[in-house]
């Protein structure tokens, strides 16, 4: 499926009636940001030290090492997810919390350096930022559901020029303006992507939805049109209704 073709669709809805949903990493961009600034903060030693008692739990129900501060213990979270040892949920979570003990503002410095160095500008779909465009063009609301810290999407749509769009993400929460190490809110994850999609749609329906793996079933199910942005195998076999793929230019 074009660009051209998805635009096509968007022409003559009422935006009193209709939203777009995408995905954000592996969607927008190539990759996943929640895990470029997790990384950066583990792997550069710059968690504070606010996250080292969530990480600490966090490893011992993984059975691993507790030892070290909060950057150690992130690190081997994350050496243990890159080898499947830690499932995806506990990911999600101590990607978050590595953000822990700054306020938004000194959170959002260390994320766009982390974006930077990740040469996230460079990563973007153009394909995606038309189609967003097109829709906006024409009062269409996008909402961006993912499963990364909504702070860490909320500046990677800047850092990767993409307008700025609602987001459902993981919220931190926060005492004093300082992001703590808990989760205010579930993990938007599978079908809990939909089910806050439906709190911010305010009754409307989903015209489009975009995205790239399995875990974006449920979402792309829950639209009139489905469409997969390169998509991973476990997305072609889930069986969407109706699921379309976006031509994408080889890069």
């Amino acid at each position: 499926m074009t660009v051209e073709e998805v635009v096509a669709e968007l022409d003559g809805r009422d935006p009193g009636e209709w939203i777009l949903a995408t995905d954000a990493d592996g969607t927008l961009w190539r990759g996943d940001v929640g895990e470029d600034v997790w990384r950066d903060a583990a792997l550069g030693g710059r968690c504070d030290d606010a996250a080292a008692p969530r990480s600490r739990e966090l490893a011992r129900e993984a059975g691993l090492d507790t030892s070290g501060d909060a950057s150690a213990l992130s690190a081997r979270l994350l050496d243990a997810y890159e080898r499947g040892v830690v499932g995806d949920l506990t990911a999600f979570e101590a990607a978050a919390i590595a953000l822990a003990g700054r306020t938004e503002q000194e959170a959002a410095r260390q994320i766009d350096e982390a974006l930077e160095r990740a040469e996230l500008g460079r990563r973007a779909r153009p394909e995606l930022r038309a189609v967003l465009d097109a829709a906006r063009a024409r009062g269409l609301d996008v909402v961006v559901v993912t499963a990364s810290a909504r702070l860490v999407v909320e500046r990677a749509l800047a850092v990767a020029g993409l307008r700025r769009s609602a987001i459902a993400g993981i919220e931190l929460a926060s005492r004093g303006g300082v992001l703590c190490a808990a989760l205010a809110a579930p993990i938007p994850y599978r079908s809990g992507k939909v089910a806050r999609l439906r709190t911010m749609a305010g009754g409307r329906r989903v015209l489009a939805a975009f995205g790239d793996s399995a875990f974006d079933a449920e979402l792309l199910g829950a639209a009139r049109l489905p469409v997969a942005v390169a998509p991973r195998p476990g997305l072609l076999d889930a069986g969407v209704p109706g699921l379309r793929e976006l031509c994408l230019a080889r890069r």
